[in-house]
C-alpha cells in the first residue's frame, strides 16, 4: 500500500484514493479482456442475443445477429385476447463464404418460427420482454432465445 504522509493527514487520503482507483481499474480491465475472449456459441445450444447484436456460431462459421422486432401484436399479460396474437424478430444470417440472408421468425404457434439456412436451422425459441398493458417497451430492450442446429440435427421444418 501506498503511504504519503503530510502533517495534515490528507497526503493518505489522496493515497488511498489513488490506489482505490488504480485496483478499479485493474479489475476492469480484466473483465473485459475475458468477456473479449468468451467462445462462440455451438450448434445445439439456445443463444440469447439482444437487438443490434451479434453472436457467432462455432468459431465464427455462422454469425446471426438481431435486427429487431418488426411488429408485436401479443396479448399483453392481464389482458384476454381473442387471438394470441404475434411477434416478428428480424435475423440476418450469415455464414462465412455465403450470402447473407434475412429471416424473419414468428412467436406464434400458426406462423412460422423456424428457418433454414444453407444446412443451418434456426428457430426462435422465445422474444422477451413479453407485453404489458400501459408499458412501452423500448426497441432495444428487446431479447431473442434463439437454438441452433446443424446438418444432420438441423430440423429445417417451420412449424
Amino acid at each position: 500500500m501506498m503511504v504519503i504522509a503530510t502533517d495534515s493527514g490528507r497526503g493518505l487520503v489522496t493515497g488511498l484514493a489513488a490506489l482505490a482507483l488504480l485496483t478499479a481499474s485493474a479489475i476492469a480491465a480484466g473483465c473485459t479482456s475475458r468477456a473479449g475472449a468468451s467462445p462462440a456459441a455451438t450448434a445445439g445450444e439456445n443463444v440469447q442475443i439482444q437487438v443490434g447484436h451479434t453472436e457467432a456460431v462455432e468459431a465464427e462459421a455462422l454469425k446471426i445477429a438481431f435486427e429487431g422486432v418488426s411488429t408485436d401484436s401479443r396479448c399483453p399479460k392481464g389482458e384476454m385476447c381473442v387471438w394470441e396474437g404475434d411477434a416478428v424478430a428480424v435475423i440476418a444470417i450469415e455464414a462465412t463464404g455465403r450470402p447473407p440472408a434475412r429471416i424473419e421468425l414468428h412467436t406464434s404457434a400458426k406462423m412460422p418460427s423456424a428457418a433454414g439456412y444453407e444446412d443451418w436451422s434456426i428457430r426462435l425459441e422465445s422474444l422477451e420482454p413479453y407485453p404489458v398493458t400501459g408499458h412501452t417497451t423500448p426497441p432495444t430492450a428487446s431479447v431473442a432465445t434463439i437454438a441452433i442446429t446443424r446438418g444432420a440435427d438441423s430440423d429445417v421444418a417451420t412449424r
